[in-house]
This record gives structure tokens, C-alpha cells and sequence, in this order.
């Protein structure tokens, strides 16, 4: 730089020498020299058409010299502003390289920790989900169990029992009918009372009112006029006698949703509490029975069997959705052995 500049400053002082004497090539001492050394001296217009010439070359000559160092002079300012520019841009060539790696190192890590915080949020989500899943599968399988137990430990048994039920007392409503007594009949006719079909009445013979048949009710005439009925009466009882046993001990696997199966249950067994004092008197309190009676409670064979159709239905829907998810699993196992 302090080299450059001197060259500068040496190129304006040449120019200032070479502007300041411009007349030189023309010395007026140059005729006396030419007097003295006894050359004949020309007349006044002799001599000035020559010196004209002289100067008017001399002028050329200094003018032609004058413009080749301006353009020296130029052609150094111009090498001069050049290398002053190259002087300040060479800082910045050489910091350029060391700029762009380190903002390549920045970027490159702004981009890896987006990476890798999109990824790991991603992860995070998917491991929510995944856990979310997992515990929606194993409460779904513990209702499922619970659900099973339901159906296998109370329904299954209570509906097979109950079938037993109405098959016998059917058994006794068939002897009954086909019996003979004099005093009275039985007959099946359209129960005001029921919701459809037919329930079994006792019918005098001397035309009084027609009763519907109670078998609580009827028990000490059955025992007395109908020995031969007294059979299936005691496997009734037998009957109502298991399901009891089971529901005292299955009775909290009843579902909640059904509150009339609930009521009609305790109903059952209010009911077979009196018909078991009514079939076995001699077990009984001295004490004859109450007038209460309570009757076998109507439907609750169907309000089983509905609940029992609802359990099957949804373990089965259950069964299938495991299967479902069990498929992509199978398929890689038989992949993999082959």
C-alpha cells in the first residue's frame, strides 16, 4: 500500500516538472553563439521565418512528450486504483470461505435438531398412541373376561336351569289336565294378567269362579287328591332349589343394564322360599303358612335368555376384532418360517 502510494505521488511531480518549462528546446543564447564563432548574422526576417519553424517543433515535439505521459500517468493511476480495490477486496476473499463454513455449520445444525426434534414428536406420538392402544386392549379385555364369566358362570347355568323349570311344571300342567276329579277340572285359557300365551286355570265344577293355578296355593290339595303329580312338584322344587344355590353365589355377575331381571330374581326367590315350606310341611314351623303367596314371576326365563343372547353377541363380536388384529401376525410368523 505505502509502496503504491509513493509511485502516486513520483507520477504528479514528474507531471509538474514537465508542465513548468515547456520552452526549453529553444535557448536565446543560440544566435550570439552563432555570431561569435563569426557566422554572418541574417537580417530581421531572415531570421525570424527559421526561429518560427524552430519553436513551432519544438512546441509539437513538447506537446507529443507532454501527451504520452499523461497517458503514463493515467495508465499508473488506473494500475494504482486497481490494486487499491484488489487491496480491499482481498480481506473479505479470504474471510469468504471461513463466512460460508460456518454458516454451513449453522444451518446444517438448525437442520438436525428440527430433524431430530420433528422425529423425536413423532415418536412421542406414536408411543402415546401405542400406550393409549395397549391400555384400551387390556380394559377391553378384562370386560370381556367379566363378561365371559357372565355368561358361562351365571346365564348359561340359570338359563339351562330355568328351561329345566318350565319343562317340568309343563310335565305338571299335562297330568294335571289329563286327571279326573269330581269336583273340579283344568284347563289352559288366555291369561288376563300375562302379556301373551296361555296360563293353566282351575275350574269348579259347581260353576264358581275359575281360578288361576297357583301351585303354592294348591299344594295341600295336590298332596291330598293328586299323589300321583307329586313327582314333577318335587323336582320343581329341586329345580329352584339349584338356582338359588347359584344365584346366592353368582348373583353380583347379573347385568346392571337389565334392572328388571334384578327385581324379578329377588321375586324368584321370595317365591321359592314359601314353596319349599309349602312342599316339605313336616320341615316347616308349627305354625301354619301366611296367606302371602307369591307367584313364580312371569317372563323370567325370557329376560334370561335375552341377556344370555346379548353376552354371546358380544364376545363373538370380540372374537372377531382379535382374530382381526391376530391376521398381520400370523401372515409374518409364516413368513418368517419359510
Amino acid at each position: 500500500m505505502t509502496g503504491t502510494l509513493l509511485a502516486l505521488f513520483v507520477a504528479i511531480a514528474a507531471l509538474s516538472q514537465a508542465n513548468g518549462s515547456p520552452g526549453d528546446g529553444a535557448q536565446p543564447g543560440s544566435a550570439k553563439e552563432a555570431t561569435v564563432q563569426g557566422q554572418p548574422q541574417a537580417s530581421q526576417g531572415e531570421r525570424s521565418a527559421p526561429s518560427l519553424a524552430v519553436s513551432a517543433a519544438s512546441a509539437g515535439a513538447a506537446n507529443a512528450s507532454d501527451d504520452q505521459k499523461i497517458e503514463l500517468m493515467l495508465r499508473r493511476q488506473e494500475d494504482l486504483i486497481k490494486s487499491i480495490k484488489d487491496l480491499k477486496a482481498s480481506p473479505l476473499k479470504e474471510l469468504a470461505p471461513a463466512i460460508l463454513s460456518v454458516l454451513g455449520v449453522l444451518f446444517g445444525a438448525a437442520l438436525a435438531n428440527w430433524s431430530t426434534s420433528r422425529l423425536q414428536k413423532r415418536r412421542l406420538e406414536n408411543e402415546n398412541k401405542a400406550s393409549r392402544a395397549t391400555a384400551g386392549i387390556a380394559a377391553a379385555s378384562k370386560l370381556m373376561d367379566f363378561k365371559s364369566r357372565q355368561l358361562y358362570e351365571l346365564y348359561a347355568p340359570l338359563e339351562a336351569l330355568l328351561l329345566q323349570n318350565v319343562t317340568v311344571r309343563g310335565e305338571l300342567y299335562r297330568m294335571l289336565i289329563e286327571s279326573t276329579c269330581a269336583d273340579r277340572k283344568y284347563e289352559m285359557r288366555e291369561d288376563p294378567k300375562g302379556r301373551k300365551g296361555q296360563s293353566l286355570f282351575v275350574v269348579p265344577a259347581d260353576g264358581s269362579e275359575v281360578l288361576p293355578f297357583r301351585l303354592i296355593e294348591q299344594m295341600a290339595y295336590l298332596q291330598a287328591n293328586h299323589v300321583n303329580v307329586m313327582g314333577p312338584v318335587k323336582e320343581i322344587v329341586s329345580v329352584n332349589d339349584r338356582i338359588v344355590a347359584l344365584l346366592h353365589e353368582k348373583i353380583g355377575l347379573v347385568r346392571s343394564e337389565n334392572r328388571k331381571l334384578s327385581k324379578r330374581l329377588g321375586k324368584f326367590l321370595a317365591h321359592q322360599g314359601v314353596l319349599q315350606a309349602a312342599a316339605n310341611p313336616a320341615t316347616g314351623d308349627a305354625a301354619p303358612l301366611p296367606s302371602y303367596t307369591t307367584t313364580f314371576p312371569r317372563r323370567l326365563d325370557k329376560l334370561v335368555k335375552s341377556d344370555a343372547d346379548i353376552l354371546r353377541e358380544e364376545i363373538k363380536d370380540w372374537q372377531s376384532r382379535t382374530a382381526t388384529w391376530m391376521m398381520p401376525l400370523e401372515s409374518s410368523s409364516t413368513q418368517g418360517n419359510q
